[in-house]
């Protein structure tokens, strides 16, 4: 999922700026989470919160067995939040 929304953030043409992850912007990021058909609200979230863990620790964090599961958590906390979900369904229409 992240490495998708990698790509598609850095692909000319596809609302991408053509340079590197590193350097997309979290406006970036967004967009290319929600520019992805099909992409459900959970799997927005899911990708939101590992995108803006991967900006945190770094990719070699983020390519450790257990970061799956923080992110997970992560994410599914944030859902129980009414607060935070409401703020992350504005965003997943946002694209």
């Amino acid at each position: 999922m992240a490495q998708a929304i990698m790509v598609r953030a850095r692909a000319p043409g596809r609302g991408g700026t053509g340079g590197d992850a590193k350097t997309m912007s979290r406006r970036q990021m967004v967009d290319a989470l929600a520019g992805i058909e099909g992409l459900s609200e959970e799997d927005f979230t899911r990708g939101f919160v590992r995108a803006l863990l991967t900006e945190k620790f770094g990719e070699k964090v983020a390519s450790s067995a257990e970061f799956q599961s923080v992110v997970d958590r992560t994410a599914d906390t944030s859902r129980e939040d009414a607060e935070v979900r409401s703020m992350l369904a504005s965003l997943w229409g946002a694209g």
